[in-house]
């Protein structure tokens, strides 16, 4: 299954038989949560170095950003919500949607209708990876213990009329 590189060889992916675990197929039983934050999605910032007491640091340029979007996520949680973190792993599908710009409207007016050829997928930046980075680093500790129980899940971005950041927490064990 794997090639002189080390990576496994997509071509005979489907006639090996797989045993190793994958993303479920049926959500069927698992407990899962839904959260939805108004307004365009946020990407992570570079890190950036800096000087404390004469020692190099980093900075986080995000941290700020990131405390509003953990107090927004955490001013939506209800009864159904556990009482602490979850632990064990859990899958986290993360929908980012941004506000359509002007020109894929007819009119240049977002209250008019969007031309044919306006793409229904976000292809500019920011880039998938620094808006995942952003979410799990800001919820972290909120909803499961650490990001390292994340054992995977879909991401996408797209637009939309109605900008938000969509996260479905799916508990992949019922404990």
């Amino acid at each position: 299954m794997h090639s002189k590189h080390g990576w496994t060889e997509w071509s005979n992916m489907a006639t090996e038989p797989r045993n190793e675990a994958g993303q479920p197929t049926d959500l069927t039983g698992l407990k899962q949560w839904r959260i939805v934050v108004p307004g365009n999605p946020i990407p992570q910032k570079r890190y950036a170095p800096t000087k404390r007491g004469g020692k190099r640091a980093t900075y986080d340029p995000s941290s700020e950003s990131k405390k509003t979007f953990r107090f927004l996520c955490a001013d939506r949680r209800n009864d159904h919500w556990p009482n602490e973190p979850m632990e064990g792993p859990v899958m986290v599908d993360l929908r980012f949607y941004f506000e359509r710009p002007k020109n894929h409207f007819v009119n240049k007016n977002r209250n008019n209708r969007l031309r044919d050829d306006a793409p229904t997928y976000h292809q500019v930046t920011p880039d998938y990876d620094n808006l995942i980075k952003f979410v799990c680093d800001a919820i972290n500790g909120l909803y499961w213990k650490d990001d390292r129980q994340i054992a995977g899940g879909p991401t996408w971005k797209a637009w939309s009329e109605n900008p938000r950041t969509e996260i479905i927490i799916t508990a992949l064990e019922n404990k």
